[in-house]
């Protein structure tokens, strides 16, 4: 069944990032994968959007958060969801 969420652009500054979700990202494994996702997009590629709660923390996409922001870009396509209750 295809997506029939609505994309949208967001800012990467408007993203907010749980504590939790920063320090697994600055091992070397999670760097590697980063800098083959920037390589990827330099050739071409596009990533998929991310998914955010509509309170803009990340729940899926951090590797391609990070390697957007590691381009410089100010802006990447995501899909927003509310936020459950009871998180």
């Amino acid at each position: 069944m295809a997506n029939t969420k609505k994309v949208v652009k967001v800012k990467l500054s408007d993203i907010i990032l749980d504590p939790a979700d920063i320090l697994p990202y600055k091992i070397h494994d999670q760097q590697q994968k980063i800098e083959r996702l920037v390589q990827q997009y330099k050739r071409g590629m596009k990533f998929d959007p991310i998914r955010l709660y509509d309170d803009f923390r990340i729940i899926d996409g951090h590797l391609r958060f990070y390697a957007t922001q590691k381009l410089g870009l100010q802006e990447i396509d995501a899909i927003i969801e509310p936020r459950p209750k009871h998180i």
